[in-house]
């Protein structure tokens, strides 16, 4: 089983210049592109909000994701750090120094070299290798056929070069590789190379050949060649065990099922991968996926298809990853339950401490990130947007009929169970956050569509983070811990951040902006709101009431009549020194504000609307250390103990657990 190498160490130059390895000319090439939505995902809204560009919140409304964001042709890698690699998944530590050249040419193959223990059958342009005992050996692929196949049985690793190869199986895979042993597949430098199966297969019993490019044993890709992949039957590579891609690798894969598809693993430690897919995943693994620099571009049309998927962990270090899903969720009947598609589906546990990571869900139901079990952020860069609609299906227990992809149609007995929801990070056990930046947005449906979701708790230690979303940004079911970082949360139907357990905010700073009531800032029911550090602002309809006996930060719940968009907030201590302002993201025809910060110290405070602060620093609408010209007072405050009400403020429970 292959698993990640997860070391940092002194990098080794590519040597590989990729900006030179294009495939714009290859014929039978389609270029994909992203699917049209009809949800508007532009980001804006209609408030008329006014925000710096520079602003978080500005930019989680704006920011979009396109296939030709980052072009492949002009994209320029990092050095490859090696210590991430097996030594033995390395080429350059092994040596071939026995050659054979097989050249195809139309409707035959001619040989050259000879070696011993190894025998070549030759009929038309069908190769077939038979090596026993024989080490060290070079296959060199050149030359064009219609109607050929490079075949090979080895009891020992070889080394398969391809030098301008345009390969092509009328009746099976291009390149079969009936052996357990690691295969090098080198893309000879300045090469293109193309390889194209047929749609059906006629396989000798007793062997697989599940792949246009097939392996039985380990496939690791290196060199500075181009390689294109045409599957038309099923996968387009394939290994039974591990596939690993090196910094140099240019391949592009246009594929009926899934674009690499391994039991062992996949590692790509470099270079640069196109996959599109019309119906199956892009990456699909039943053990870990490493991602550890390079270019990575997904995309997938097929029902409940994924971008990268994992039957076990996926890790990612480095590189810059572009995955775009288009399809719809459909009803799995052996799970009872819908299957969505997703940018990243992860059985276990999601690890990211790198990277740029650009993820795109438009299809009913889609997920953008979709974890099983834990989800860490340590550093790197996350944007992730999805725009489809809620997606319902007719289960056994729920319809005496299945209509084709699982929706409901007229007559149809149906509930709110049968439905999946939109939603950009989904998670069932713990989301730790400790470092990188995210930008999140949902656009879809109105229910169910969260930002960042966790079934169990979220830790956000640290970070940038903003969310814009249709349902609540932030929702955990059992609790959230806020300790470091900044946080923006917007919800355009309900909470900003919601808890159906209880909230914990020691550090950072937090802006959470929830809808009219009974919608809140922050809401964690009847539930225990400690808040004993940190700088909170939170302003909805209602709010959760912070716990005075858990709370060591003095908090301030103050009830406003009414406030429109961009309406000013200032705060100033009994001699006019300017503690806080903040703008109103939206109007409200009344509003909780919650507002908590160590500056709050006991005594009286005047809070103020309208006029104008200057100076200071500024986040998400709200100014710190500023210089503030008085408008209009609203309240006269005096703060004596932990949690301070001010007028007939709606601190409440929130609309209940939807679990």
């Amino acid at each position: 089983m292959k698993r990640c190498i997860f070391i940092f160490a002194t990098a080794m130059l590519v040597g590989c210049d990729n900006t030179d390895n294009t495939l714009s000319d290859i014929p039978n090439y389609v270029q994909p592109q992203p699917g049209n939505s009809t949800i508007d995902n532009s980001g804006t809204d209609s408030s008329g909000l006014s925000y710096n560009s520079s602003d978080a919140a500005y930019d989680v409304r704006n920011f979009t994701i396109e296939w030709d964001m980052i072009d492949e042709n002009t994209f320029v890698e990092e050095n490859e750090n090696t210590s991430t690699l097996d030594a033995d998944d390395m080429v350059e530590n092994s040596s071939f120094t026995k050659t054979i050249i097989v050249n195809f040419d139309g409707t035959s193959a001619t040989i050259s070299g000879e070696v011993a223990g190894v025998a070549v059958n030759v009929d038309n342009a069908h190769v077939i290798v038979t090596s026993e005992g024989a080490s060290g050996v070079e296959y060199i692929l050149s030359g064009s056929t219609t109607d050929g196949q490079f075949k090979i049985y080895s009891d020992k690793k070889a080394k398969i070069t391809l030098s301008n190869l345009n390969l092509t199986n009328a009746s099976g895979s291009a390149i079969d590789i009936q052996s357990k042993k690691r295969m090098f597949i080198v893309c000879a430098d300045g090469t293109t190379n193309i390889l194209s199966d047929a749609p059906e297969y006629s396989t000798p019993d007793g062997e697989d050949e599940k792949a246009t490019l097939f392996a039985e044993g380990q496939i690791i890709f290196s060199g500075c060649g181009s390689l294109l992949v045409n599957a038309n039957y099923k996968h387009a590579i394939c290994s039974d065990q591990y596939i690993v891609t090196r910094a140099g690798t240019y391949i592009k894969v246009n594929s009926i099922k899934d674009g690499i598809h391994t039991n062992d693993g996949y590692t790509h430690n470099g270079g640069i991968l196109i996959l599109n897919s019309s119906e199956g995943d892009g990456i699909d693994s039943d053990s870990d996926i490493c991602i550890h620099g390079g270019l990575i571009k997904i995309l997938t049309d097929g029902i409940a298809s994924k971008g990268i998927k994992s039957a076990a962990n996926i890790t990612i270090t480095g590189g810059r990853q572009i995955v775009l899903t288009t399809g719809s969720a459909e009803y799995d009947n052996d799970e009872q339950d819908a299957s969505s598609a997703s940018c990243i589906k992860c059985d276990s546990t999601l690890t990211v401490v790198g990277g740029n990571l650009f993820l795109k869900s438009i299809g009913a139901g889609g997920k953008g990130i979709n974890v099983d079990q834990q989800f860490i952020l340590a550093d790197g860069t996350i944007y992730v947007l999805t725009t489809g609609s809620l997606f319902t299906y007719a289960s056994s227990t729920s319809s005496t009929s299945t209509r084709p992809g699982g929706w409901n149609m007229p007559g149809d007995q149906s509930s709110s169970d049968n439905s999946s929801s939109p939603k950009a990070i989904k998670v069932t056990g713990d989301i730790s956050i400790s470092g990188g930046t995210v930008r999140v947005r949902t656009t879809g449906a109105t229910e169910g569509s969260e930002g960042i979701e966790s079934k169990s708790s979220i830790y956000i230690k640290g970070g940038d983070i903003a969310v814009y979303s249709a349902d609540d940004a932030i929702n955990a079911k059992s609790h959230i811990d806020i300790s470091g970082g900044s946080l923006y949360a917007y919800a355009t139907n309900n909470d900003g951040i919601d808890s159906n357990g209880t909230i914990t905010v020691s550090g950072g700073v937090v802006i959470s902006s929830g809808t009219t009531a009974p919608e809140e800032g922050f809401d964690c029911d009847q539930n225990t709101f400690a808040i004993t550090g940190g700088t909170l602002i939170g302003i909805g309809g209602s709010t959760s009431t912070p716990t005075s006996s858990k709370c060591t930060q003095n908090t301030v719940v103050y009830a406003g009549s009414s406030a429109s968009t961009n309406s000013l907030y200032t705060l100033v201590d009994s001699d006019g020194n300017h503690i806080f302002s903040f703008t109103s993201p939206r109007s409200y025809n009344s509003f909780t504000l919650l507002f908590s910060m160590p500056e709050l110290k006991k005594g009286t405070y005047i809070l103020y609307s309208g006029g104008t602060v200057s100076g200071g620093k500024e986040y998400n609408g709200l100014v710190t250390s500023g210089t503030y010209s008085p408008g209009t007072q609203q309240s006269s405050l005096t703060i004596s103990s932990s949690v301070t009400t001010v007028g007939s403020a709606n601190g409440g429970f929130g609309a209940g657990p939807r679990w």
